[in-house]
């Protein structure tokens, strides 16, 4: 499992202030997917698809999975969108490929819990697509 799979880049409640040169290293990283996204095809043959449209800024995704024996053996995604759209859809990819299906199941709720969760003051981020990455994980598509 990836160490982003594992929660091993820390964060989260009661970890310290992330210094400018953390800062810094995520907004490099997030230019840099969004400039060359990873896994940035479509994949023919894909076990399971799933398109989603964000209508509240117009981004739109094609995911696909290539599942073998369980895991992804393959993932890859089309679309357009923002820079962090896209530099997310690459990192998730990258992330997600080589786990099992439990394992992605796994992630993918954390990660959505993370980012629909109000904390202080914030509203929650869930749209009317919020729940489609599972839907492509449990076998919709």
């Amino acid at each position: 499992m990836s160490a982003l799979a594992q929660g091993e880049l820390g964060g989260g409640q009661g970890s310290a202030p992330v210094s400018d040169d953390i800062t810094s290293l995520y907004q490099e990283v997030v230019i840099d997917h969004a400039r060359s996204p990873r896994n940035f095809h479509e994949i023919e043959g894909a076990s399971r698809t799933v398109e989603a449209v964000n209508p509240l800024c117009g981004d739109q995704l094609t995911l696909y999975v290539q599942m073998v024996e369980g895991a992804i053996a393959d993932i890859a995604f089309k679309g357009n969108g923002c820079a962090i759209s896209q530099a997310s859809a690459s990192l998730m990819t990258m992330a997600m490929k080589g786990l099992r299906h439990d394992e992605a199941l796994a992630l993918f709720t954390r990660v959505h819990i993370m980012l629909t969760t109000e904390s202080e003051g914030d509203a929650p981020l869930a749209g009317p697509s919020a729940h489609r990455g599972s839907w492509v994980l449990r076998g919709g598509g």
